[in-house]
C-alpha cells in the first residue's frame, strides 16, 4: 500500500509539472481588464488527491465539474484499508485483540465558493453524501465442531472469520484553495455525521476506526489539477 501510494504521488506530480506550465503559459496571455477584476475559479474541471483522517492517513480521488460561476458537482473514491491492535470488539464472548479491514468510501458532494478573489485564493463550503463498505477480517481460538466420517468432533484450534459493515454519512467542511496556474491546493477542516446500516459488533467510538458511528471531526490536504477555462460571467 505504501508502494502504490508513492507511486501514485509521484505520476501525480509528474502530471502536475505539466499542467504548471501549461497554466503560467496561459496566465502570460490574461489581458489588463481580467487581471483587474475579481474572479471565481475559472477551472471546468478539477481532478484531485486528497489525504484526510490524518492518523490513518486515508488517501482518495475525485473528480469534479463547475456547473455555474460558483457551484461545483464532485464524485470522489477511496480504498479503506488497516490494521488494528485494541482490544476493543468482543464476538461471541470472545474480547479480540487484533483485527484487519479493507473496503471502499464513495462520496457526493457540492462545492459553494464564498468569494471572489485577484489573487486567485478562495474560501469554500463544501457538503455531501458518504456512503463505505467495510469487510472486518480476525481470527478466533475456541472450540469448534468438525465433520468427521459422518461423526461430529470437538477441537480447539484458530479460525479465521470475517463481519461486513455499511455506513452511511454527510459531512459539511470549510476550507480554502490556493492557486498556482493550473495547480491548486486546499486545506480544510469540517464535521462529518455516520450512522451504521446493519447490526455489527464492530460498532465503534473511536474517530479514526472505519466502523465509527457518531460525530467525528474531518480534516486534510487536498492536491488538484485544473482543467479547462469556462465561459461564465466572472462579475
Amino acid at each position: 500500500m505504501k508502494k502504490l501510494s508513492l507511486l501514485t504521488l509521484i505520476l501525480f506530480f509528474s502530471i502536475s509539472m505539466f499542467a504548471q506550465t501549461m497554466g503560467e503559459a496561459e496566465t502570460d496571455q490574461k489581458t489588463q481588464e481580467e487581471i483587474d477584476r475579481p474572479v471565481y475559479p475559472k477551472h471546468d474541471w478539477q481532478i484531485g488527491m486528497t489525504f484526510s483522517n490524518l492518523v490513518l492517513l486515508q488517501m482518495s480521488f475525485d473528480v469534479n465539474h463547475r456547473y455555474f460561476n460558483n457551484r461545483i458537482v464532485g464524485f470522489g473514491i477511496s480504498r479503506i484499508e488497516g490494521h488494528l491492535i485494541a482490544a476493543d470488539v468482543e464476538v461471541d464472548g470472545d474480547l479480540l485483540m487484533e483485527r484487519s479491514y479493507t473496503g471502499y468510501d464513495i462520496s457526493v458532494y457540492q462545492k459553494i465558493y464564498l468569494n471572489r478573489s485577484y489573487v486567485d485564493n478562495f474560501i469554500y463550503f463544501k457538503h455531501g453524501i458518504r456512503g463505505d463498505y467495510t469487510k472486518h477480517g480476525y481470527a478466533r481460538e475456541d472450540w469448534f465442531e468438525t465433520q468427521l466420517d459422518g461423526n461430529t468432533f470437538l477441537n480447539y484450534e484458530k479460525r479465521n472469520f470475517s463481519e461486513n459493515s455499511y455506513r452511511l454519512g454527510y459531512e459539511g467542511i470549510f476550507g480554502i484553495e490556493l492557486y498556482h496556474g493550473r495547480l491548486s491546493t486546499d486545506i480544510f477542516a469540517g464535521l462529518a455525521y455516520y450512522q451504521q446500516l446493519n447490526e455489527s459488533a464492530f460498532k465503534s467510538d473511536d474517530f479514526f476506526v472505519p466502523s465509527y458511528q457518531g460525530i467525528r471531526p474531518v480534516f486534510g490536504l487536498r492536491l488538484a489539477i485544473n482543467i479547462g477555462r469556462t465561459e461564465y460571467d466572472y462579475y
